[in-house]
């Protein structure tokens, strides 16, 4: 429905391109944005009728139907106005292009509802009297389009809306004042035929290209969200600085994972253990350079690139059972004083405390529970504490 709306507003703008572009209107022009007007209006007539359907009348606002009501109903005002504008202010002949355009300006009706009218007006008086008509239909539907906007009380707030439905009412009511002279007022009312709908102009839907324009996406200094997200919790990133002696040293620790890379190795007694690398750390710059979207193979590089010396921005996962779950290796590497880093985490596992209610360190001493149905003996401590409060008079 949003898509058929749209195309709605899309007609309304080559309406009022088509308007203001026919600056010397001629009979034909007129016939043309008549036509224009009628289609634009049948558009917010489907859009109505799709609108008050059971399927999307609970999805809309009531107040989309009231609108769609009164532009259905004011772009049929107009399209009757600029027929009766043609014909009644115009003094053009009517030549074979005219006539012709006249014969198919009408919407075909059934034998039983043909009015007693010709299409085309043969003398000046016939031409009067066919733009009368119009001019009464188009005076009529503003009306009724006015009617429709006092019943919804949303479209009421709108004071601009209603400034336009009276200015075009008003515009067909002084284009009526001025030709009720010329016009026989004896001669018998009729109604016109409904004015058939056409338009000059395609409508073409097009997808948005969006690779037409590079946008710059504002969290990918964050790095990968399925890691640096609310989600999971990290410690402050540090600085850890290593250098080797020789060429033919080693750092001492291992890398795997891409985008973030992880160091999944630190050896015993190595530079990376001294220096406060930890296993489990994600390296998130190298050099000052942006590693958090860095695949395993150019952080190779990278490492081999630096020379005997190296800087690397880390940090560590705030995750106790995630840093527990190493093994071995990594418990031994943990249990060590962390001092020199400045993440502020303790791996150390001796301060942990105990849950409530589970054993001790020590062997045989349980938390005794205070059952109140327990038999009392006399060496209850309890018992000697009550007898010694009693007091004898």
């Amino acid at each position: 429905m949003l898509t058929h709306l749209m195309l709605g507003q899309a007609r309304e703008c080559l309406f009022e391109k088509l308007v203001s572009d026919s600056e010397k209107q001629s009979l034909h022009q007129c016939l043309d944005i008549a036509q224009e007007a009628a289609q634009v209006a049948e558009v917010y007539k489907q859009l109505h009728k799709l609108q008050s359907s059971t399927v999307i009348k609970d999805c809309v606002p009531s107040s989309w139907g009231g609108l769609m009501h009164v532009k259905m109903e004011y772009y049929t005002s107009l399209s009757h106005y600029y027929v009766a504008l043609g014909l009644i202010t115009l003094k053009d002949e009517l030549n074979s292009t005219g006539k012709e355009k006249l014969e198919h300006l009408y919407v075909d009706v059934k034998s039983n509802e043909k009015r007693e009218i010709k299409s085309v007006p043969q003398n000046a008086n016939e031409r009067l009297r066919l733009g009368r008509a119009h001019l009464h239909q188009s005076i009529a539907t503003h009306e009724e389009a006015l009617r429709t906007y006092r019943m919804c009380r949303q479209l009421q707030l709108i004071d601009s809306l209603h400034d336009l439905l009276q200015k075009a009412n008003e515009k067909a009511m002084n284009l009526l004042s001025k030709v009720i002279e010329d016009v026989d007022q004896f001669q018998e009312m009729f109604e016109p035929l409904p004015i058939r709908a056409s338009t000059k102009f395609q409508l073409k839907l097009t997808d948005p290209d969006f690779s037409q324009y590079r946008a710059i996406d504002l969290f990918k200094a964050l790095g990968p969200l399925k890691f640096f997200s609310a989600k999971r919790h990290w410690t402050a990133a540090r600085i850890v600085e290593l250098k080797k002696a020789s060429d033919d040293a080693s750092f001492g620790f291992s890398v795997k994972e891409d985008s973030p890379v992880v160091v999944t190795r630190v050896e015993i007694g190595g530079i990376a253990e001294a220096c406060g690398l930890k296993e489990g750390d994600y390296i998130t710059a190298v050099n000052d350079q942006d590693t958090k979207w860095t695949s395993h193979a150019e952080m190779a590089e990278l490492i081999k690139a630096a020379g005997n010396s190296i800087s690397l921005k880390v940090v560590t996962p705030m995750n106790w059972k995630y840093l527990h779950s190493r093994g071995a290796a990594g418990m031994s590497m943990c249990s060590k004083s962390t001092s020199s880093s400045s993440s502020g985490f303790s791996s150390s596992s001796s301060r942990n405390p105990s849950p409530v209610g589970s054993v001790n360190g020590k062997e045989g001493e349980k938390r005794n529970s205070w059952n109140p149905f327990r038999r009392r003996n006399s060496k209850d401590p309890l018992e000697s504490s009550y007898i010694t409060n009693v007091l004898y008079r």
